[in-house]
């Protein structure tokens, strides 16, 4: 696999790749991926430190990458939309776990709630309007 001169013409990429082989000195990526930086701010990451991204501070991925927004207001936007599917996945374990108990009608209102506010991220972030029931 290799970059053709118009990507590379954008600057640094992202890759997500499943392999790494080595072999005369040459390194190759496996099954790749190129990916937007937005992709990489939102999803990335398996441990995350927030250093106060509603204040255009960094977000910390892995202890090795930092991101942020080109403004203060991105940077929020982008920590409150990692805030909200590590709720969204949160609420969700909770709802499978509350089936038939007292609590179970608010934990599934709460996650809807939440996958509400994603469905509507994600598609600003697709450059599509959002679904009105969503809104």
């Amino acid at each position: 696999f290799k970059l053709g001169k118009e990507a590379l013409s954008d600057g640094p990429s992202w890759l997500s790749f499943t392999e790494m082989q080595v072999s005369g000195g040459c390194s190759y990526l496996q099954r790749t991926t190129r990916l937007e930086d937005w992709q990489v701010a939102v999803f990335g990451g398996l441990r995350s430190v927030d250093r106060g991204s509603s204040a255009g501070k960094d977000i910390e991925l892995d202890a090795w990458v930092s991101v942020r927004g080109r403004d203060d207001d991105t940077s929020s936007s982008i920590g409150a939309l990692r805030q909200e599917l590590t709720d969204g996945l949160n609420w969700q374990a909770l709802a499978a776990l509350s089936r038939g108990s007292p609590e179970a009608h608010s934990v599934a209102a709460e996650r809807d709630r939440v996958a509400a506010k994603l469905r509507v991220a994600l598609a600003y972030l697709g450059g599509v309007a959002p679904d009105v029931s969503d809104a």
